[in-house]
């Protein structure tokens, strides 16, 4: 079983609190064979949040969470899997059943990797680098 994670760097992320929730997991997941990537920031980005204003008023950001199982399922959504967001916030998600759609899910999320994201890896000494799949590709 492969378990890919793609989520928000900090430099990528507007609250740096909810980074700091995940952050402290990295080198775990790392150890347990996870495959991490976390965003880079880009212009785009700081373009259409803050200039377009996409955020709205609040100034909160989206933070769906998609995922694709076994080419066959999707889900899409903006749920925590944890106590407070399925018993107290308005959060929802959807699992869709759908070769077609867990394919696409899964190319863009490739693609994503590999032109929008850092890949995280531990050194020899346990400590986590950042690599731009993209400059490593260049290389070649």
């Amino acid at each position: 079983m492969k378990i890919a994670i793609l989520t928000n760097s900090l430099a990528a992320n507007d609250v740096a609190v909810v980074h700091a929730g995940y952050a402290r997991w990295r080198k775990k997941l790392l150890r347990y064979g996870v495959e991490l990537y976390e965003l880079k920031p880009t212009r785009e980005h700081e373009t259409a949040v803050h200039d377009r204003g996409l955020t709205g008023n609040s100034g909160s950001s989206l933070h769906a969470k998609t995922f694709s199982i076994d080419g066959s399922k999707v889900f899409i959504g903006s749920l925590n899997f944890d106590p407070r967001s399925t018993l107290l916030n308005t959060e929802m998600g959807f699992v869709i059943e759908s070769e077609t759609l867990a394919t696409l899910i899964h190319k863009r999320f490739t693609q994503s990797q590999r032109d929008a994201a850092w890949q995280l890896r531990l050194d020899r000494w346990g400590r986590i680098n950042w690599i731009d799949r993209q400059q490593e590709e260049e290389k070649c």
